[in-house]
């Protein structure tokens, strides 16, 4: 019966402790943003996060194509050791952060993104970078 009594105790303080500590994580990054070299280091994942979505599809894709053998996929499920996959998706990883860069300095949206956001307002925003500024100005 001890022995009962302090596994409750401790699972009562487990419980307490879990958003103390989430709240003290959030805290430790909401600090390191305000500080330079957290910011530029973590610069080039803004045109992934403005491009969420299509990443998040295209992401969706490279591992079915990769592991599950979809369309001409390489069905590399079970074959392949967590090293190689991990090797997998930081290169690809990379990739999406080089193609949402170059992607976002010639439009305004992901691709996606301008769909949803069509599809949401009703009517279609001028996807490519500058096009609204140059439609304002001929009004």
């Amino acid at each position: 019966p001890e022995w009962d009594h302090w596994e409750l105790v401790a699972e009562c303080v487990h419980h307490l402790a879990l958003p103390i500590l989430s709240a003290g994580y959030l805290c430790a990054v909401v600090v390191g943003l305000h500080h330079p070299s957290v910011r530029s280091f973590l610069t080039p994942f803004a045109h992934v996060g403005r491009m969420a979505l299509t990443n998040y599809v295209a992401q969706s894709f490279v591992i079915a194509l990769v592991l599950f053998g979809v369309w001409p996929g390489l069905a590399l499920a079970g074959r392949i050791g967590t090293t190689y996959l991990t090797l997998i998706v930081v290169v690809a990883f990379v990739l999406q952060i080089l193609a949402s860069r170059w992607w976002l300095a010639r439009y305004a949206f992901g691709p996606l993104e301008w769909v949803w956001r069509g599809l949401t307002y009703g009517t279609w925003p001028a996807l490519r970078r500058g096009a609204g500024i140059a439609a304002a100005r001929e009004a």
